[in-house]
C-alpha cells in the first residue's frame, strides 16, 4: 500500500481526509513528483468525486507523468464541473495542446482568459499558439517561469500549511501560511487559510482582518464572507459573555448598581398588539 493510501487517523473524517490528500498533492505537484500527486489527488477524487480542484490536481499531475491523454476526460470534466473557473479551462487546453489539438486548445485559453483576464501563464501559451516563438515570446517564457518559481514556492507553503492546519499542527501551519503570503501577498485563498487557523484559537480580531483581505482581492469569495460571518458571530458571543460576567461583578462590588441589574434583567417578552390577536 502506497504512503497515500496509509496516511490516516482514527479521527480524521472522511471530509478532512480528502482535504489532507488533496494539499499533500499540491506539495508534490510542486515539487515536481508527480506521481507521489498523482497518487494523492485520485484519492482525493475517489473521496470527493465532484470536487473541481481536486479534477484538476490529478489531471495536471498525470500531465506531469506524460499522459495527456488520460489527463484530457479528468480535465474535460473539471472545465465542465467549473465553467467559471479559469485554471479548470488553462490546463485542459495544455493537455489539448499536448495532444496537437490546436483549435480546441485555443478555444480554452481564450476562454481562462475572458475569466481572468490577467492570467499570465494562459497569455503566454496563447501567444505561443497563434504567434509563434519570436524574442518576445522567449522573454515573456523567461519572466514567466520566474513567476511560476515563485508560485510554486508559495503553493507549497500553503498547502503544507493546510494539511498541518488539518491535523491541528497551528503553530507549524502558522509559519507556512505567513511564508506563502510573504511570496504571494495578493492571493485570497492564502488569507482565508490564515483567517481560518486564526478563528480557530479564537484570535478573532485577527481572523477577520485576513477575511476581510481575501474580500478585498476577491469580493465575491464565498467561503471568506460566510467565514467572517462565522467569526463575527463568535466574537460577539465571546463578547456578550465576557459582558455578562463584567455586570455580574460590578453587582458584587454594589448589589444595588441600576446599570448593571438593567443589564442583567431578562428580556421582558413585548404584549400582543391587537391586531395580532385577529
Amino acid at each position: 500500500m502506497t504512503e497515500a493510501g496509509t496516511r490516516k487517523q482514527n479521527d480524521e473524517t472522511p471530509e478532512s481526509l480528502a482535504s489532507e490528500h488533496f494539499s499533500y498533492g499540491h506539495v508534490y505537484l510542486d515539487q515536481n513528483d508527480s506521481e507521489r500527486a498523482r497518487e494523492e489527488f485520485a484519492l482525493a477524487v475517489e473521496m470527493r468525486p465532484g470536487d473541481g480542484g481536486a479534477l484538476i490536481g490529478l489531471g495536471r499531475s498525470l500531465l506531469g507523468c506524460g499522459r495527456a491523454a488520460d489527463a484530457l476526460p479528468v480535465l474535460e470534466k473539471a472545465a465542465m464541473l467549473n465553467p467559471g473557473y479559469a485554471d479548470a479551462h488553462f490546463h485542459l487546453a495544455q493537455a489539448l495542446a499536448e495532444l496537437e489539438e490546436r483549435d480546441r486548445a485555443i478555444d480554452h485559453y481564450k476562454e481562462a482568459l475572458n475569466i481572468n483576464p490577467r492570467y499570465g501563464a494562459a497569455n503566454a501559451a496563447l501567444s505561443r499558439l497563434l504567434h509563434g516563438r519570436g524574442r518576445a515570446a522567449h522573454e515573456q517564457d523567461h519572466a514567466h517561469i520566474e513567476q511560476e518559481k515563485i508560485s510554486r514556492q508559495a503553493n507549497t507553503h500553503f498547502h503544507l500549511g493546510a494539511a498541518l492546519l488539518q491535523k491541528k499542527l497551528s503553530l507549524e501551519a502558522l509559519a507556512e501560511l505567513k511564508q506563502a503570503i510573504a511570496l504571494r501577498p495578493g492571493y485570497p485563498d492564502f488569507h482565508n487559510k490564515l483567517g481560518e487557523l486564526y478563528a480557530s484559537r479564537g484570535h478573532y480580531h485577527l481572523a477577520e482582518e485576513e477575511f476581510r483581505l481575501a474580500l478585498k482581492l476577491h469580493p465575491r469569495y464565498l467561503a471568506a464572507q460566510v467565514n467572517l460571518a462565522h467569526t463575527l458571530q463568535r466574537h460577539a458571543d465571546r463578547l456578550a459573555s465576557q459582558s455578562e460576567a463584567a455586570y455580574r461583578r460590578a453587582l458584587e462590588l454594589d448589589p444595588g448598581n441600576p446599570l448593571a441589574s438593567a443589564a442583567l434583567e431578562p428580556a421582558r417578552p413585548q404584549p400582543e398588539s391587537p391586531d395580532s390577536a385577529l
